[in-house]
């Protein structure tokens, strides 16, 4: 395996994130324009995302990745031809070209006969297309449609490629939105590819002024037509969660620190070998991380808890520890010019400020601040940028932390989860005032307490919503609740 120090200097694991003081590695790591595939990267692990980033792409032209682009530059090419032309024959044509194009690319790539083997995998892939549609009565609208620098309506500067659009009975203002896709399984409708459908219809909405009527990912291969959901509701998710992790890729990106996300896809990351939070347990995953590369190889820093997780994971599965790993540490042997220094968290100034693309989002957030405000002046606290961001942090953490363990689905600002917890954790924030002039451990307590008492709240809501009889419950309260002195629950 190569020397991968190179493209690695100034990374270090410190503990389970990735710490990277290279200025131009994350030059290479931070995106101006944000696609699917880093989408799905970062959404999937930061850490991982941040290591593809700075590596080069280095593919066998056999593998599916690479075979799958063939038999995509066939189609698109097949169906830039007038529908009557659109035979078995011409697409024929069209993946003979490709994959002579592709075998020419690749002529350092040792095999006997290279071209023959790409065409002979491709030929049936492409072929599988006239088992979904008859192509004579397609009418295209446009194939390989590129998007570049366009802002989607989230504020994110997008780039994708839309592999055709065809018109619905020949109106040019109702579309649908194809995809070809050529991997060896097919993927249900709750897959990452359904999220990218959403990107492009949004894409296009913004750059064509167009809603596409749907969107439909075809596996040729399979002979098998996914339909993504176009929803509101499924649409706005995918924006949401494409802006958070816009946002996110530049904020570990300015602090130089990425955190791991283990998964069952961890031996599938070039720092599986490295990585001290990897979970790779299955011998699939076990056999894919050998042809990964080494711990000697990457030359990547380990700090001392990092190195006792990575080599606490290896034992744990029976894997050899490396000499390297056994007598790691962090190593930060890099030229000053290259250095970063971690970011630190800006002050607030009194310049305006963008308002947030989703009003729902700032009206939660806008909540938030505004009744750290209020409980600031309520308890005779000083008043000011500094107290009212701090308590409202904290205020927005409890509300995370509350909708979080009261319901599935994950959290995001724009959710109507959020909504619902930030009114039920300002209302508990009434009766159960901040601990202002005590430590730290109070605050934590305090902070835990008033989590645990939103989530009660969100739960038995739901449970009145869904159980709402009062069978048992006036015998409950008979016998579990005591008598309180007149005037005491006033005074408290």
């Amino acid at each position: 395996m190569t020397d991968l120090s190179t493209y690695f200097a100034g990374f270090a694991f410190e503990g389970n994130r990735l710490r990277v003081q290279n200025e131009q590695a994350l030059g290479r790591i931070r995106r101006e324009q944000f696609s699917a595939s880093s989408f799905n990267d970062v959404a999937q692990c930061p850490t991982m995302f941040a290591a593809k980033s700075v590596l080069p792409r280095v593919q066998s032209p056999l593998e599916p990745a690479p075979l799958g682009n063939v038999a995509h530059t066939a189609e698109e090419n097949f169906y830039g031809l007038a529908s009557a032309e659109r035979t078995p024959e011409a697409l024929t044509d069209f993946v003979r070209q490709a994959a002579r194009e592709h075998a020419d690319k690749h002529k350092a790539f040792k095999h006997p006969n290279l071209f023959k083997t790409v065409y002979d995998t491709v030929l049936p892939w492409a072929h599988g297309i006239f088992a979904l549609e008859d192509p004579t009565t397609v009418d295209v609208h446009g194939t390989e449609l590129k998007i570049e620098g366009v802002k989607l309506s989230n504020g994110v500067p997008f780039v994708g490629f839309v592999d055709r659009t065809d018109r619905i009975e020949g109106d040019p203002k109702r579309l649908i939105i194809r995809d070809y896709k050529f991997g060896k399984t097919v993927r249900p409708p709750s897959h990452h590819y359904s999220s990218q459908m959403r990107l492009y219809h949004d894409a296009i909405e913004v750059t064509l002024g167009i809603s596409a009527e749907q969107a439909t990912l075809l596996w040729p291969r399979q002979g098998k037509v996914v339909r993504a959901d176009l929803s509101e509701n499924a649409k706005r998710k995918t924006l949401v969660e494409f802006r958070r992790e816009f946002d996110n890729m530049n904020a570990y990106a300015d602090g130089g620190a990425f955190p791991t996300k283990p998964s069952n896809l961890c031996g599938w990351c070039p720092l599986a070998n490295i990585c001290p939070a990897a979970r790779i347990t299955s011998q699939n995953a076990i056999g894919h991380a050998a042809e990964m590369p080494s711990v000697e190889d990457l030359a990547i820093g380990l700090d001392d808890r990092a190195h006792s997780l990575l080599v606490g994971r290896l034992e744990r599965t029976g894997q050899a520890v490396p000499v390297a790993a056994r007598t790691a540490t962090l190593r930060m042997n890099i030229p000053t010019e290259h250095t970063v220094e971690p970011s630190k968290e800006p002050a607030m100034s009194n310049a305006p400020v963008p308002f947030p693309a989703n009003k729902w989002a700032a009206k939660a957030a806008l909540r938030v601040a505004d009744a750290a405000a209020v409980h600031l002046s309520i308890h005779q606290q000083p008043i000011d940028r500094g107290t009212v961001s701090a308590l409202a942090r904290v205020l927005a953490s409890v509300v995370e932390r509350s909708a979080r363990e009261a319901f599935v689905g994950g959290f995001d600002w724009t959710f109507d989860s959020a909504t619902e917890a930030t009114t039920i954790v300002i209302s508990t924030l009434r009766g159960n005032p901040a601990p202002f002039g005590q430590g730290t451990t109070a605050w934590t307590a305090w902070a835990e307490h008033l989590t645990a008492l939103s989530v009660l709240k969100l739960q038995s809501g739901v449970y009145v919503m869904n159980e709402g009889n009062t069978e048992g419950a006036i015998a409950h309260l008979a016998s579990t609740t005591v008598a309180v002195l007149p005037g005491a629950a006033e005074a408290a």
